[in-house]
């Protein structure tokens, strides 16, 4: 048996380290180890524990929600409070939001750009990577910033913004994931008028590099020159109409319209 260290890695908030136990050519246990210690323990120390809401986001200034959801679970633990359904299913979407944004960052800027560096140039794979992947320059970077912005601003609408929201508490966040219907019409409206709006200016091609189906560009510079079409079929893409203020305006007070709906 053999003990064999892998690391550091250091495209993480902080190095990495992996520890294999081997044994002849089978890997018989293995950890993750982080050795960089930061202490956001001992900061805590003497606080009043919901200061915890506000200092634990701070490990990480990309993944900044994950921690806020881990400190808003123990608090909600140590209350001994669950969080209602509502609640939960907000903290999911701001959550998995962030996870999404978070795979672009890695992929993209972080990882990736690392192949395309000139000690691989011999490499018969490099010049496509290099071309696609390089730091700021590469073709992958004019898709996925504007993508990744658009992700940051569903954050600010979800949870007032990034990184570091305060939103995230034990009993859940401060808006509820289910809108007035009104107030949920007219969110559908602004995201999709916005996800047309990345298409056009990013000649219908879609983050992943794939290009929209010529039926969904049609659709969309049909709709911007103002006429009215059939979406087409099996998609999102029609933007539905302007909601206006009916009977049931936002002064109305909620319960009523819950009930009236």
């Amino acid at each position: 048996m053999s003990r064999r260290v892998v690391g550091p890695f250091n495209r993480v908030e902080g190095d990495l380290e992996v520890q294999l136990d081997i044994d002849g050519d089978t890997v018989r246990d293995a950890w993750v180890v982080s050795p960089l210690y930061r202490g956001f323990e001992q900061m805590l120390h003497g606080k009043d524990p919901r200061d915890a809401l506000v200092y634990t986001p701070r490990i990480c200034g990309i993944c900044s929600v994950s921690q806020s959801v881990a400190a808003a679970l123990a608090l909600a633990d140590t209350q001994g409070l669950a969080m209602p359904p509502n609640g939960e299913a907000a903290v999911n979407l701001i959550l998995a939001n962030e996870n999404v944004a978070d795979h672009l960052t890695h992929f993209y800027l972080f990882f990736m750009p690392d192949f395309a560096r000139e000690v691989y140039a011999d490499e018969p794979w490099h010049p496509p990577v290099a071309a696609r992947f390089r730091a700021v320059t590469g073709s992958a970077a004019r898709q996925v910033l504007p993508a990744r912005a658009d992700f940051m601003h569903l954050m600010g609408l979800l949870a007032g913004k990034w990184p570091h929201t305060l939103a995230i508490q034990p009993g859940g966040t401060f808006r509820d994931a289910v809108y007035w219907f009104d107030d949920m019409y007219h969110d559908k409206y602004e995201l999709t008028k916005l996800a047309h709006e990345h298409l056009r200016n990013n000649d219908f091609t879609y983050p992943n590099g794939l290009k929209a189906p010529q039926s969904v560009i049609d659709f969309i510079n049909a709709e911007n020159a103002g006429l009215h079409v059939a979406p087409p079929g099996g998609t999102h893409a029609q933007i539905p109409s302007q909601p206006s203020e009916g009977p049931e305006s936002k002064d109305t007070p909620r319960q009523e319209r819950l009930i009236s709906g």
